[in-house]
């Protein structure tokens, strides 16, 4: 069996600076330009065509086009899909799980901050707040609620990978 120590220790440096890097790599897309076309708004939009593609559960996205991502661009008629899954918002709720704070105006969460053992910050700075939720700071995705995803705002994950 391995320990926990044992194992932070064999990771490639690659695995300890990923955060560092990834938010380096944001702020210089952000101070980027090229002419009159923003490196960030096109870069992120190559970024966020995952988050634009077919969601897991088969629910069909509200089609953001790639110059529409981002939240600094009008896009009259933008109509997101508001879809949660029924394993988050099961009867009984699960103890990984939020409740649904645009349901329930009793709680407050923390958001951008850690918030008791959640930590709510993200790795690309702070995001906004629309009408008590969190908007995803890279762009419009065709999609609001939180999906699979059990927390509101950033859902940090960790998968551990072992090899020979």
């Amino acid at each position: 069996r391995y320990h926990a120590r044992q194992l932070f220790c064999c990771l490639p440096p690659c695995f300890l600076l990923s955060s560092l890097l990834l938010r380096r790599f944001l702020n210089a897309l952000a101070v980027s330009t090229v002419g009159r076309v923003s490196l960030r708004r096109f870069s992120l939009a190559m970024i966020h065509s995952k988050a634009r593609g077919k969601y897991p559960t088969g629910v069909e996205r509200f089609s953001v086009p790639d110059d529409k991502v981002g939240w600094d661009v009008a896009f009259d008629g933008y109509q997101p899909v508001d879809y949660t899954a029924p394993v988050v918002i099961g009867n009984p709720k699960p103890v990984w799980a939020d409740v649904d704070v645009r349901k329930d105006a009793s709680v407050s969460l923390q958001y951008n901050k850690i918030d008791g053992k959640v930590d709510r910050r993200s790795l690309t700075g702070d995001y906004a707040i629309v009408d008590g939720v969190p908007r995803n700071p890279i762009g419009r995705t065709g999609m609001v609620g939180r999906g699979l995803l059990g927390r509101w705002g950033p859902n940090h994950a960790a998968d551990p990978v072992v090899t020979r």
